[in-house]
């Protein structure tokens, strides 16, 4: 049995009802179950009909990964007889923080032919129907491996796998660092190219507004604030750089290892409490981050995460002239990545080397550059950010910044026309028109938020609401509470 298996985009397979409360060993017999029924079929088809036949619900695969779910079908269709199957690998973990954990099963299993093997491999999460496997790992012997995924709609890939069950942003950066580890793991790094890189799904955003490149980089940046994680993966980047010397995503995943450590040196207080030896080895580790952002440029730079990634080393070392003029160049050509304007957004704060101000005329910029296509909404997500950015405390959004309701507002209606499905994005709704003191808008909100999730959860996500406005509280103040 191969032990290291491709991830795949998961189209889960279990009642999201019953699945909150099973046990890990219940979820795991239930994909057994699946496996065995299902394997053998396609195995022997080696037809993408039967695939979907056994996953109606099944989407099409974006234009991305035609020709390469052709290109596997084929050769697996030619290994000719089936000899035997492997053991199925089943595997249960958990992602994410209650109330959005989510339940995942790897499956894998080898089937070997008469000129070779595949590996069938998925993921399996609790959160849509029915299961299906959306990779194969084909070896045909004295041949290298050909490796397909597939996408969910408009081309989203492997590290969006989770976003169906896990919605807030800092627990689907731990499911992607997940996934993005697990390639790691496996040395998958044609793979992890595409799923950083691919231009076909950059400007791609999931139903809360939030980009495909934006999640990429909170999973790498999540994998490289491990200390663990990255001393184990080190020695890997290096055989990806070493392998595919020209791979921007090989580059920046190397650059963001450097600027993770550094600040691991310095620590995250305020500049007074550094010392010395920590401020000097910050910068020299941030040095090299520089280095090879700077290095790569030419082949790196086609992604919007290189200026991202760039912007933040840069504000570390405090370079606010290159700051700028990177910012700059960076929504000239890519006006769409946010990315780039979320680091921008911690750069312009005042405890760093901007105020309020700057902030603001930087989010209407975002605003006016972003709204042929997204409306107000970047002028929303960006305060949003901003909000994250501060951390909370006594922070309060429209008495210390320049954000306006109105304007926000109208983000979040823009927001909720184009993602109406977003529990994530109505909990914010809520949660700003009730420091806006806008009783109407929150009463029109609320209903959204009552009873459960398809997950059994409530649809009231703590993680969207300041701790001195939680939902409970604006309940009360607009006398909507019993």
């Amino acid at each position: 049995m191969i032990r290291q298996w491709i991830l795949a985009l998961l189209v889960a397979g279990m009642s999201v009802a019953r699945a909150a409360d099973m046990t890990d060993e219940q979820i795991r017999q239930s994909a057994l179950d699946f496996v065995h029924e299902a394997i053998p079929a396609i195995a022997k088809s080696g037809d993408i009909k039967e695939l979907t036949r056994r996953a109606p619900h099944l989407l099409t695969p974006s234009p991305v990964y035609t020709q390469r779910i052709a290109t596997s079908l084929k050769t697996t269709s030619q290994l000719g007889k089936v000899i035997s199957y492997g053991e199925p690998m089943v595997s249960v973990i958990r992602v994410g923080n209650a109330p959005n954990q989510s339940l995942i099963a790897n499956i894998a299993e080898t089937v070997t032919y008469a000129k070779g093997s595949v590996t069938f491999a998925g993921m399996i999460d609790k959160s849509a129907l029915p299961w299906a496997f959306s990779s194969f790992d084909v070896q045909p012997q004295g041949d290298a491996r050909t490796t397909l995924t597939w996408g969910r709609p408009a081309g989203i890939s492997v590290p969006w796998a989770l976003y169906a069950g896990v919605e807030d942003e800092p627990a689907i950066g731990d499911a992607t660092a997940y996934l993005l580890s697990a390639e790691l793991d496996s040395k998958y790094f044609d793979e992890l190219d595409l799923e950083i890189t691919d231009p076909a799904q950059r400007d791609v955003r999931a139903k809360d507004g939030l980009s495909r490149l934006q999640v990429v980089g909170s999973g790498l940046y999540a994998i490289m604030t491990n200390p663990q994680l990255r001393k184990k993966y080190y020695p890997v980047i290096q055989e990806w750089r070493a392998k595919e010397p020209q791979s921007g995503p090989a580059a920046m995943t190397e650059a963001i290892y450097w600027i993770k450590y550094a600040w691991d040196a310095r620590g995250a207080g305020f500049s007074d409490s550094v010392t010395e030896a920590g401020q000097n080895l910050f910068e020299q580790r941030l040095r090299k981050a520089e280095a090879i952002l700077l290095a790569s440029k030419t082949y790196a730079s086609n992604n919007p995460l290189w200026y991202a990634t760039y912007l933040y080393t840069e504000l570390g070392l405090g370079d606010t002239g290159k700051v700028q003029q990177t910012f700059v160049e960076g929504i000239k050509r890519y006006p769409y990545a946010d990315a780039i304007y979320y680091k921008e957004t911690r750069f312009l704060q005042p405890r760093w080397y901007g105020s309020y101000e700057q902030e603001d005329a930087m989010i209407r910029l975002a605003a006016e550059l972003t709204r042929a296509k997204e409306g107000e909404g970047f002028y929303t997500l960006l305060y949003m950010r901003l909000t994250t950015e501060e951390g909370g405390g006594d922070f309060e959004i429209f008495r210390d910044s320049k954000a306006s309701w109105p304007h926000m507002k109208q983000g979040f209606e823009d927001l909720m026309q184009r993602h109406p499905d977003s529990l994530w994005l109505a909990n914010n709704y809520a949660a700003y028109a009730c420091q806006a003191n806008d009783k109407a808008t929150f009463l029109k909100i609320d209903p959204l938020l009552q009873g459960q999730d398809e997950n059994m959860n409530s649809k009231v996500n703590g993680n969207a609401w300041p701790s001195n406005h939680s939902h409970d509280l604006c309940l009360n103040i607009f006398g909507a509470k019993p």
